[in-house]
């Protein structure tokens, strides 16, 4: 898949923003039809990489793929001496579970098929009893999914988790269809490593939210103790994504070389700031070295080494904090969220001292106090008489509890349920009035960033929720509209430009129509994210999820239409170019449907 992003996106930073999700609940009938559509679309994104995988090793080996052992649909199952029953409702078609659909650009939203087999055949005993552990592993996981969905609207933090379920969901389904005739567990090995490392970042996640029912937390354990089965049997580690760790760290050191810049303009004395270079250095390169080895090190050994690292980045950090410069501290945020990030790809809790909260709520309170300064009533005249007031009082409560935090934090022996206590009316004001700080021209768009930030980091530190606010990554957000926008757009320009050769013209008022409709929810959608303040005000998310829910319906009658264009009137090359863009942003379609409906 190559869509370039960038290409219909803004330049913005990779940020959190807290996103309030008080869900309005749709009819029953369109939520169970919002499940399947994007139950589907995942199904499809593993599906495909399934294929490409195994296109991939065919041509490696110049192998035709039918000769290769991942290749159960030419063995001959006569001489498979173990038989696998599948969960169920898995479609095996045609008594094949590996088999594409005929119809590999639609997803399968439709119920399995009266007639396919139930079950699979393996030649091995060792691959009996994986498989008997992966179909454990898509019993629970296929429930869970739909509890997660149930307790979102209980538990909002739990909507950004939501796609990578989904696709964790599908991914088992396509691996449990590889296991069909095989003999050995070597061609399963790799796939079975990324669905653990995804799996096991979920779960810490999960593990992580305080609250959930029994019968979620029950399917984790469970998911977890196949997970720990099956890596035995495959005689590998418990998996982590070492790809992602590796770029996180990249990203890191980045922003480590830019504060040293920083630091030899920052008003500090020659002696501090050769100190600080020369530490800073250091731990820059100490993190580069372990980038350069991530491929080689064990998770115990990676944990070991990261633990360490950031044991020595807190007494720097420390040391600059001290300096309150706000620019200085800006730039250790950044490398904070990076090290936050290394934290959750490697399962583990970011760990948070008093020093550092108290550290936090500095630079928060510096924020605040930089923003209620900014609100007077010359500035905030031109908003209505009632959001003036709202205004006014939520600044004047932010800014109290702010201090108060501070003033709590910094003490001798600092009360830390006195401290949630404060953040928990702190952030609720905050999630209260942040969209309508957007609209003072006179407030700094980087001040809210950076309270944001601090927001989340107190969360985190502190278990706080603010009543229904959860961190999601708005920059991915923004990257899936901007392609589905841009890719909406140009279907929809060349379904009109060819729109006198399609036949008979039922056909052509449908797929232009849902290829204008898909265009223009997209198009909003996108534009309705993309402002300061959308996803973090309950009053507009409503207005996002029924664009999202109309974009997905103009979507899939798009699909629909597109699976059989060459049909009437359009030159398979013109319908190749259309079905491409359309299979391209599946991965978008699924990650925006997943993060704002409900399934």
């Amino acid at each position: 898949m190559n869509v370039d992003v960038s290409a219909f996106s803004m330049r913005r930073s990779l940020l959190l923003v807290p996103i309030t999700l008080a869900m309005l609940m749709p009819a029953p009938t369109a939520t169970a039809q919002n499940g399947r559509l994007i139950e589907g679309l995942f199904r499809t994104l593993a599906e495909q990489q399934i294929e490409k995988e195994r296109a991939k090793r065919a041509a490696e080996q110049n192998r035709p793929p039918a000769l290769q052992p991942n290749q159960p649909a030419h063995v001959d199952h006569g001489k498979d001496p173990y038989e696998v029953r599948l969960p169920s409702g898995f479609e095996n078609r045609g008594g094949h579970a590996h088999t594409p659909p005929t119809q590999p650009n639609r997803p399968n939203v439709n119920p399995p098929r009266a007639g396919g087999s139930n079950s699979i055949s393996v030649r091995s005993r060792e691959a009996a009893d994986y498989a008997k552990q992966l179909v454990s592993f898509n019993n629970t996981i296929a429930p869970l999914v739909v509890e997660l969905r149930r307790e979102a609207t209980q538990h909002p933090e739990l909507r950004p988790l939501l796609p990578e379920a989904y696709q964790i969901a599908a991914e088992g389904r396509a691996l449990l269809s590889r296991c069909d005739g095989l003999s050995s567990l070597s061609p399963i090995m790799q796939p079975y490593q990324d669905l653990d490392a995804r799996w096991r970042k979920i779960s810490f996640a999960l593990r992580s939210i305080n609250g959930l029912s029994n019968t979620t937390t029950s399917s984790i354990q469970q998911l977890d103790q196949y997970c720990s089965s099956m890596c035995k049997q495959l005689q590998i580690e418990p998996q982590f994504d070492r790809h992602a760790l590796h770029d996180q760290m990249i990203v890191a050191a980045t922003y480590m070389q830019a504060m040293l810049d920083d630091l030899e303009l920052a008003p500090l004395s020659h002696h501090d700031s050769q100190r600080l270079t020369h530490d800073c250095r250091l731990l820059r390169q100490r993190l580069l070295t372990a980038a350069d080895h991530v491929d080689d090190v064990t998770y115990a050994e990676m944990a070991e080494s990261f633990t360490a690292f950031i044991n020595d980045w807190g007494k720097f950090s420390q040391q600059v904090y001290a300096l309150h410069n706000p620019h200085l501290d800006r730039r250790m945020a950044r490398v904070g969220e990076s090290g936050d990030q290394v934290y959750s790809i490697l399962w583990m809790a970011p760990p948070k001292s008093m020093h550092d909260i108290a550290a936090i709520a500095h630079r928060l309170d510096t924020s605040v106090e930089s923003i209620s300064e900014k609100i007077t009533l010359r500035s905030i005249a031109s908003l209505p008489g009632e959001s003036q007031l709202r205004l006014l009082n939520a600044t004047r409560e932010l800014y109290d509890h702010a201090v108060n935090l501070e003033q709590e934090a910094s003490s001798q022996k600092p009360d830390s349920r006195k401290l949630q206590a404060i953040f928990a009316k702190l952030d609720q004001t905050w999630v209260s009035v942040q969209g309508d700080y957007a609209k003072v021209r006179s407030v700094n768009r980087g001040v809210l960033v950076d309270i944001d930030r601090n927001m989340q980091e107190l969360r985190q530190a502190l278990g706080g929720s603010s009543g229904g606010s959860v961190a999601i990554s708005a920059s991915q957000l923004i990257q899936a509209a901007a392609a589905l926008e841009g890719t909406a757009e140009y279907i929809n320009d060349r379904l009109r430009a060819s729109s006198r050769n399609l036949q008979p013209s039922s056909f052509r008022n449908s797929v232009t129509t849902a290829a204008r409709e898909f265009h223009l929810h997209a198009r909003e959608l996108h534009e309705e994210i993309s402002k300061p303040g959308r996803l973090s005000d309950a009053r507009y998310l409503s207005r996002l999820q029924r664009e999202a829910e109309h974009m997905l319906e103009g979507y899939d009658q798009l699909t629909k239409d597109l699976d059989h264009i060459e049909d009437h009137g359009l030159s398979a090359a013109q319908a190749g170019h259309l079905k491409r863009a359309q299979r391209d942003i599946v991965p978008f379609v699924a990650q925006v449907a997943a993060a704002l409906l409900e399934g």
